[in-house]
């Protein structure tokens, strides 16, 4: 069970990026299709979109920024955790 859903899209968004992978595959919430919006219009993504799965399940897939030719790996941070609520 996942106690983050928030860090663990940044941590896969950063980890594909370490690899090299120009495509990830997230689980789908509303709220990271949000966050994933912010980060397209900032730049650190390319694109995201929605895919339908199996058994009515929903994930998103996000295209990076050219991992050949970045030189440096984009560091997200959270300010926010769940022991510590702060928003910004």
């Amino acid at each position: 069970m996942m106690m983050d859903p928030i860090a663990d899209l940044l941590t896969r968004i950063r980890n594909a990026y370490l690899a090299r992978n120009e495509v990830v595959t997230v689980p789908y919430s509303r709220l990271k299709k949000d966050i994933l919006h912010i980060l397209k219009k900032n730049k650190y993504i390319t694109d995201y979109e929605l895919l339908e799965n199996e058994g009515n399940k929903q994930s998103l897939s996000i295209t990076l920024n050219n991992v050949r030719k970045t030189l440096h790996i984009p560091t997200f941070r959270r300010i926010s955790r769940p022991g510590q609520r702060i928003y910004l």
